[in-house]
């Protein structure tokens, strides 16, 4: 990270770096409390009725999601990459490859006749804003995808339902409003362990049919030829994954455990502007995929003290760190101590963020 992003103004304790300074944090949040398997529950009662032969669920921010916090994350991370090398991207495409990127689907989307898009359409639209060859073009879409892939992570109660409705042999199949080719879908479940040979995908892209309008509900009918009455939907959209299929029939439940909670949109939105849109999507995601591996045997003390960690210690402690060591790097200094040798975690946290940001210092413990 370059060293003259704006720094960030956060104290802790266990770092020497630079120069000492102040910063009151006053939070004043309430740590909410919550217990997965309540909401896990209902869904498994549905399963668990003879008369359900399919159970079908929705893809991104159900089964899966990101350790960013939005899409654009994986734009911003794409723009990244493309400046570390040596690109021949026009320059206002490389400059602001996320708007673009976002700009070129929205686009995409109002030319399409069909009720969905591919990712290829995208980058046809950005080739064609941005004079690129077909090559070029391709490149940059596999280079999203290898990012998607990078970031996805498995929904740990979500994946659970996966596995419990299988060694029911319930019939497991996806539904999905998403642009990815299925291709790219399936080593994305395979990767989160949620995906066998016989899973049957139904892509909006793909198929040109979408769950907001219901048709895509009503083809997935046709083609695994039950009865609404038959099928279990789980998703995370109250809309497209609880409100429409219900219309069909379907017992569908909204499972959002993997939406965005209050303090990672806090992290994400930092209306001051402090740190970098593209810090706060990784900040906010991976308090995100901390939250979600909670242990469900957790009594209340615990379940406090690990949310609080995930929620707010953790992203303090991180933009802390990263503002010490962007304060080092500037002031010219080579070396690092953490005062207490005992103070493993201090060290471990320092040393990964060394890895991640290239930055050429020595890190010791003070004796």
């Amino acid at each position: 990270m370059a060293s003259n992003e704006k720094q960030f103004h956060h104290k802790t304790s266990g770092i020497v770096a630079a120069k000492n300074k102040s910063f009151n944090v006053r939070p004043q949040m309430s740590i909410p409390s919550y217990n997965l398997s309540s909401e896990i529950s209902p869904i498994k009662e549905a399963i668990l009725k003879d008369e359900i032969k399919v159970v079908s669920f929705d893809i991104f921010d159900t089964v899966l999601t990101r350790t960013v916090a939005q899409p654009r994350g994986i734009f911003d991370l794409c723009a990244r990459r493309i400046n570390e090398c040596d690109s021949v991207l026009p320059e206002r495409l490389r400059n602001d490859f996320s708007a673009q990127r976002i700009r070129a689907e929205k686009k995409a989307r109002s030319n399409s006749v069909r009720e969905d898009i591919k990712l290829d359409e995208i980058y046809e639209m950005l080739s064609y804003e941005f004079e690129l060859t077909s090559i070029t073009a391709e490149k940059l879409a596999a280079l999203e995808i290898s990012i998607e892939l990078e970031c996805s992570i498995g929904v740990p109660g979500s994946v659970g339902l996966v596995r419990f409705a299988r060694a029911l042999g319930k019939r497991i199949i996806y539904i999905s409003d998403m642009y990815l080719p299925k291709t790219t879908i399936i080593e994305l479940l395979k990767k989160a362990g949620a995906h066998e040979r016989n899973d049957n995908i139904y892509i909006s892209g793909e198929c040109g049919l979408a769950k907001t309008s219901g048709k895509l509900f009503d083809y997935v009918l046709n083609v695994e030829k039950c009865l609404p009455s038959e099928i279990v939907h789980i998703g995370d959209h109250y809309l497209s994954d609880f409100k429409i299929p219900k219309r069909f029939g379907i017992k569908s439940f909204c499972f959002n455990e993997a939406h965005l909670n209050r303090y990672e949109k806090a992290i994400l939105s930092d209306q001051h502007q402090i740190h970098p849109a593209h810090q706060r999507q990784i900040v906010a995601g991976l308090s995100r995929k901390v939250r979600l591996a909670e242990e469900n045997d957790f009594d209340k003390v615990q379940r406090t003290i690990y949310q609080f960690g995930t929620n707010v210690a953790g992203p303090i402690l991180f933009f802390f760190t990263l503002w010490a060591l962007q304060e080092t790097v500037a002031k010219n200094i080579k070396r690092l101590f953490v005062i207490d040798e005992n103070d493993i975690f201090t060290y471990g946290v320092v040393k990964q963020i060394l890895c991640k940001t290239g930055y050429n210092l020595e890190l010791r413990y003070l004796h």
